[in-house]
């Protein structure tokens, strides 16, 4: 089978990379480099370009069986503080991947986001609550999955929605866990925005277990991909102080516009397809602080 990963030399898609060519899938990233480096993994077809280039995403979804749509301005600062950029990657971007999907009959997994529902009216939250975005990067997600739906219905192809949670694991950055055990092992103080704000962590690894998924049965599926469990950040910062025997403090400030304050993943969905989270959070952090 030959594999077609978009952002492949990010954060989640390098993990999702190592795996499917330890699987011996042919391999091909398209990736633009403009926030990582070319991924230094043997055995990979690196396409450096734009997934707003329509032609160059037509011609390599027509070569590959199975297309990981992962290219996104993927954190919700940057797309708040620049929103034209945000939906022009995010949304048109989707429009080349998913338009040829469905011109291929190629099946399409889509990176989706807890950010589509903002903050839930319910707790675990459910793949049937509402859309309810506080910030671009929310609503641009939800773009992506309206178009790839609409597509999908009035000319059928097979496609997999996965709403990640709060990812971490090896090589993320400037995130909150990242930049909360970088303080810490600096003794800098950690700064928590907003009050009581809860998060579901989920780690990178688990989240490409459920990336597999697909390639055993490409069916429809729209899951949650989290923990399932809601952590507060200051327990997060408490913990990851103790991990690292810091002698940093916690700062409270107030909360930032256009972050969600609390979420926990309803999982049950993914559960009945054969997934769960392995990782848990103790180990999770413990494994980071130790590299």
């Amino acid at each position: 089978m030959k594999i077609l990963v978009t952002g492949g030399a990010g954060f989640i898609g390098l993990h999702l990379c190592t795996a499917l060519l330890q699987k011996g899938f042919s391999v091909t990233v398209l990736d633009d480099l403009s926030n990582s480096k070319a991924p230094k993994l043997k055995g990979i077809n690196l396409v450096r370009g734009d997934v707003r280039d329509k032609n160059l995403v037509d011609n390599l979804v027509k070569e590959n069986d199975l297309i990981y749509h992962l290219a996104a301005t993927s954190r919700v600062i940057p797309a708040i503080k620049d929103p034209l950029t945000a939906f022009d990657v995010n949304v048109n971007g989707t429009v080349n991947v998913a338009v040829s999907c469905s011109k291929h009959q190629k099946h399409l997994v889509f990176t989706s986001s807890r950010e589509v529902y903002g903050n839930p009216d319910e707790l675990p939250c459910a793949e049937t609550a509402h859309y309810s975005p506080v910030n671009p990067y929310g609503a641009s997600k939800i773009a992506g999955e309206c178009i790839i739906k609409g597509l999908q219905a009035s000319n059928p192809f097979s496609y997999s929605i996965f709403r990640l949670a709060n990812v971490y694991g090896p090589g993320d950055k400037e995130r909150v866990l990242p930049t909360f055990i970088q303080n810490a092992i600096k003794g800098k103080d950690l700064t928590v925005f907003g009050h009581d704000k809860t998060i579901d962590f989920v780690h990178v690894d688990d989240v490409v277990e459920a990336f597999l998924m697909p390639l055993k049965a490409p069916t429809m599926t729209e899951v949650n991909v989290g923990s399932g469990r809601g952590i507060s950040l200051e327990k997060v910062a408490e913990y990851v102080i103790d991990s690292t025997k810091s002698k940093s403090s916690i700062l409270h400030k107030q909360k930032l516009d256009g972050e969600v304050d609390h979420f926990v993943a309803d999982i049950s969905a993914a559960k009945k397809l054969n997934w769960m989270p392995k990782v848990t959070f103790n180990e999770g952090i413990n494994r980071l602080v130790k590299k």
